[in-house]
């Protein structure tokens, strides 16, 4: 097995480790679903504010989410608020309203809303809380084991419906921001992010889904959206956007530009043009948030990820790789059919 890409097995193609190790089967992802509904419906009903809508992104809301991790964030577009610094002022209280609510189910609610107590709440506990963010934990039931699914909850205000829908717009109203309060308005974009990954083919998201699962196991400090952002960089920039590349070239180019981490300087072109927005870019490392020009999503454990993807690379170059899709016979393969072939016509002539 590889060291690399855990649980791999020698000969097999990427496409077919993705399947069996990575990418969580339908039922598993319906299981899960409905669970993070559950949430979406029960948070929609928090006393004490006005909520326009949750949304549900991450890497479930997006379709890349990996089988041994898998995470959902519900982006909570709260009423009433005018501008980003009134809500960074109440977002303490909010999230410890969030806290109370969330841990300490009300009965009366939860039967008005569901058949029965649904099971994630005698399990969810908190991970962490911070100015933007409450994870909390929970656990759903799967195959009789119970599977940890991680829920970001985020307050935010709908900035892009303020400016009509004009990005650019937004973008000059962040200009006059300082940078702490610039940080909040990334998790109002989801949306667009959301927009941006939901449509991509499959094997697009296996890619980024393959990324995941690398820098996860390998233990390196990464955000799972940078991996979303280099997925999507590759597709354009390196496959050409095509359906049918084989997942090893996918795999190798994304080690390459890993490699060569303190160099990376990404952005997709997209809603933003890179020519307004690039003042305000890093001055060394970026890969930028397509969606917005002041977030860079890159890692400072910068040594760490290019030693892991050199050594993924060596690893790679000496692996065989069994290869799916792209319409070449092995050479065992070409034997078998020729052996076959010749059985065949001997069967024929034979009973002439």
């Amino acid at each position: 097995m590889s060291s690399y890409l855990r649980g791999y097995e020698r000969g097999e193609s990427l496409e077919k480790f993705i399947d069996k190790t990575i990418r969580p089967p339908n039922d598993f992802k319906e299981r899960v679903n409905h669970t993070v509904d559950q949430v979406v419906r029960y948070l929609h009903r928090m006393p004490g504010y006005s909520i326009q809508e949750v949304v549900k992104s991450g890497s479930l809301g997006k379709g890349t989410s990996i089988l041994s991790d898998a995470d959902a964030d519900m982006v909570v577009f709260f009423n009433g608020y005018t501008d980003m610094e009134s809500l960074i002022a109440d977002k303490p209280q909010i999230i410890r309203d969030v806290r109370k609510y969330m841990c300490n189910p009300d009965p009366v609610l939860y039967r008005w809303l569901f058949p029965s107590k649904p099971e994630w709440m005698d399990s969810i506990h908190v991970l962490k809380c911070n100015e933007y963010l409450i994870k909390f934990m929970v656990y759903v039931p799967y195959k009789g084991r119970s599977e940890s699914v991680e829920v970001d909850v985020l307050p935010a205000i709908y900035v892009v419906a303020k400016h009509g829908e004009d990005m650019q717009s937004v973008y000059r109203e962040m200009q006059n921001k300082s940078s702490d309060v610039r940080s909040h308005y990334s998790v109002c974009f989801c949306k667009q992010q959301l927009a941006m990954i939901r449509p991509k083919q499959a094997k697009v998201k296996d890619l980024i889904r393959l990324l995941k699962y690398w820098y996860k196991t390998n233990g390196l400090t990464m955000a799972s959206y940078c991996c979303e952002v280099m997925g999507l960089y590759i597709y354009d920039e390196h496959l050409n956007s095509k359906t049918n590349f084989k997942m090893k070239t996918g795999f190798y180019k994304a080690m390459e530009l890993f490699s060569s981490y303190r160099q990376l300087q990404i952005t997709i072109p997209g809603i933003y043009s890179t020519r307004n927005w690039s003042s305000y870019f890093p001055e060394t490392t970026y890969v930028l948030d397509p969606v917005n020009p002041f977030s860079d999503t890159s890692s400072h454990d910068v040594h760490s990820i290019e030693r892991c993807a050199r050594d993924t690379l060596n690893w790679l170059e000496n692996v065989p790789m069994a290869s799916e899709g792209c319409g070449v016979l092995s050479k065992t393969g070409a034997v078998v059919v020729v052996a076959v072939t010749v059985v065949i016509l001997l069967l024929i002539f034979g009973s002439l």
